[in-house]
């Protein structure tokens, strides 16, 4: 057995003399949807939009102090986890490359069950994609951009500019009129901000909804007054 450690809320698992199996598998998301039965038809139909389920992952784990008591160091792992549930950053060492979307969600069991075996699972509920580290680095959107994912990416595009702007990624285009200083475009969640964030700014663009990035190169084009454009864009996989 490998040990391992996952990273949460900026701490390390390992903080806690919290290890993990790193050998382990895990199951993929199942797709939404639900059969339904047609007269005069062999079988069921399915009816889907394609979206896919949250899927658990589930860590066995270890606590091996060396400094302080079992009881100690338990307690710090329930506060740890408890803090602020909801969806958060995820890394797993056994994953090096991506980060995950995920909630706590056995608030109520780790603490007893570390301090009576010293060992126990810890579940998460993990959104059904996650991102690969280097498309999580903002960049500056120059004259291509190369998508090397098979799955669209859901980017958050920042674009300083004014007036009349038309943005188009590969076959994507982004629509907006009078800009008056800059947006922030946020496909994954559905947004468009002024660049401190503070201020809906739906009323700058004309293009709903908002695409993402295509798999492969995609050329970039402008049109209009800008100044500069930088991009987080998120490359997914499925988990």
């Amino acid at each position: 057995m490998t040990y391992g450690y996952f990273e949460i809320d900026n701490q390390k698992s390992s903080d806690f003399d919290l290890y993990i199996d790193t050998e382990i598998s895990f199951a993929s998301p199942g797709v939404k949807g639900e059969f339904v039965e047609v007269s005069g038809q062999d079988g069921d139909s399915f009816l889907t939009d394609g979206k896919l389920k949250n899927v658990n992952k589930s860590f066995p784990a270890y606590l091996i102090p060396t400094e302080v008591s079992q009881q100690q160091r338990a307690t710090e792992i329930s506060n740890w986890l408890k803090n602020n549930v909801g969806w958060k950053e995820l890394f797993f060492s056994g994953d090096k490359e991506y980060i995950y979307q995920a909630i706590y969600t056995a608030e109520y069991e780790v603490e007893a069950n570390i301090v009576e075996h010293g060992k126990t699972i810890l579940t998460f509920s993990v959104k059904p994609y996650k991102f690969l580290k280097s498309g999580l680095v903002e960049q500056v959107l120059s004259t291509s951009i190369t998508n090397p994912t098979n799955r669209i990416s859901r980017p958050k595009i920042t674009i300083r500019g004014t007036g009349n702007i038309t943005l188009q990624i590969g076959s994507s285009t982004y629509k907006l009129r009078g800009v008056d200083g800059g947006v922030i475009i946020d496909v994954l969640y559905d947004q468009v901000k002024s660049l401190d964030g503070t201020r809906p700014q739906w009323n700058k663009i004309t293009t709903y909804p908002l695409p993402g990035i295509n798999p492969g190169l995609n050329n970039v084009l402008t049109t209009g007054s800008v100044t500069e454009m930088k991009i987080v864009p998120r490359w997914e996989v499925i988990v």
